[in-house]
């Protein structure tokens, strides 16, 4: 299986980087659900296991015991080994139980920062889709009476139609008249 742009990975990161490294870190990351928050976003627990655990095995073994499958993680096999990948909110979880408060305020800090942003996204989106509906609904008024006034050039167009046969028809028979 091939893992898209979707893994957020903190290997970058080590334990002695500081606190605006991870702050810019998370802000990058979580800007990238912001871009596309339909696309479901994950943390690579194998890029995070130096950052927060001794061992790859403690890291796996927290993720087993207070995380569920499916819904907080999920398996993918790839080179040769599982790869667990995380749910934002487990990223938080184990940000809250195993990093130092300070990394947990940043987290904190760089998703209701990214949060806002993309409320503010939904916001302007929510306003242009309004506009456009305002618009197709005046355009539907504007089509609406153009229609109502074909349809009344039409009647007319239609009515002299048949007056112009009338007259013709009065004219050959006057003409026959006089022949």
């Amino acid at each position: 299986m091939e893992i898209k742009h979707e893994i957020i990975r903190f290997n970058q990161l080590t334990k002695d980087s500081c606190n605006q490294e991870v702050l810019e870190y998370l802000n990058k990351e979580f800007s990238l659900i912001v871009m596309d928050p339909k696309e479901r976003h994950y943390f690579d627990l194998e890029d995070s296991v130096n950052f927060f655990f001794k061992t790859r095995d403690e890291g796996i073994n927290f993720v087993l015991v207070n995380m569920h499958i499916n819904d907080d993680y999920k398996i993918v096999h790839r080179n040769g080994k599982d790869h667990y990948l995380l749910s934002i909110l487990s990223m938080g979880m184990i940000i809250k139980y195993k990093a130092p408060s300070s990394i947990c305020r940043l987290f904190h800090q760089a998703f209701l920062t990214n949060f806002e942003n993309l409320v503010e996204k939904f916001n302007d989106l929510r306003r242009r889709h309004r506009d456009l509906i305002d618009k197709v609904k005046r355009l539907a008024h504007e089509n609406k009476s153009l229609v109502q006034m074909n349809a009344e050039q039409a009647q007319t167009i239609k009515s002299q139609e048949a007056r112009i046969k009338k007259l013709e028809a009065e004219l050959r028979s006057k003409s026959r008249k006089t022949n």
